[in-house]
């Protein structure tokens, strides 16, 4: 009889045991990461190593533009471009990769990132994605955080750009070199944000395949002869990084790498 009741007990024990494992199951992470968290490596590859930065091709289109201003025309658009991507601490730089004049110039090759700037976006923030811990055990939470104090900017991998502003006040497109011939036009960068991710003017990322593209505003002033200045005429460029359109955007598309000779400009 006691062998029998110890039997009872012990699947009874093993059973409790079994139920109370299953109701101890970790639950999933809370997760406090916020919005347009950007991974570092899509846009240099190694934050270690320069020599593996990719390259992307870049083109501006011209969007919008006020009806006061005739020498930015909508739809004009940019050539195809070449640029790598430069990480700072304050700022996203992006540069061309090949000199503009080969044998004078030679920035912009292979190795570190010195081309000539043709965009600049602030950097709001740079920090890892980690699970919290306790700071005194040691011991991980169940809730994923952004870190920004465990290792030093430029080891972080993942960062959250302010696309509102390209504070680049001479992009270098073919439209502004004609203003400036015949209107002496002067470019300002104005911030310029849409955060609703259906408007065709909010920021548009596809990582897994190597696109993006952001808007920009500028205004623009004329003068000339018979009228000095005037009153500023916004218009919004597309682009996008590695490059392909968007409105008063930049718009990108990496470089897949391959064993072809890279195209020159």
């Amino acid at each position: 009889m006691n062998v029998r009741c110890h039997r009872w007990l012990a699947l009874g024990a093993s059973l409790f045991a079994s139920f109370a494992a299953g109701c101890a199951e970790e639950r999933a992470p809370i997760n406090r990461v916020q919005a347009n968290a950007l991974d570092k490596t899509f846009f240099v590859g190694s934050l270690a190593d320069p020599a593996d930065d990719p390259e992307f091709y870049w083109r501006n289109f011209v969007v919008d533009g006020s009806e006061a201003q005739s020498l930015v025309g909508i739809g004009s658009w940019s050539g195809v471009d070449r640029i790598r991507w430069d990480i700072q601490e304050q700022l996203l730089v992006a540069r061309k990769a090949y000199p503009i004049a080969p044998g004078a110039d030679d920035k912009g090759g292979p190795g570190l990132p010195d081309g000539t700037i043709v965009a600049a976006y602030p950097i709001v923030s740079h920090f890892d994605i980690v699970r919290e811990y306790n700071p005194t055990t040691g011991e991980e939470l169940n809730v994923v955080v952004e870190n920004t104090t465990d290792r030093p900017w430029y080891e972080r991998q993942y960062m959250r750009v302010d696309w509102s502003i390209n504070l680049v006040e001479t992009p270098m497109w073919f439209d502004m070199f004609i203003g400036k011939v015949f209107g002496e036009i002067k470019v300002t960068p104005i911030a310029y944000y849409v955060s609703d991710p259906p408007n065709r003017d909010a920021p548009h990322f596809e990582p897994e395949k190597g696109y993006f593209a952001v808007p920009s505003k500028f205004g623009s002033n004329r003068s000339s002869s018979k009228r000095r200045s005037c009153r500023p005429a916004p218009f919004r460029p597309a682009c996008s990084s590695a490059c392909t359109p968007a409105r008063t955007s930049t718009v990108a598309t990496r470089k897949r790498r391959s064993s072809a000779a890279p195209i020159s400009r």
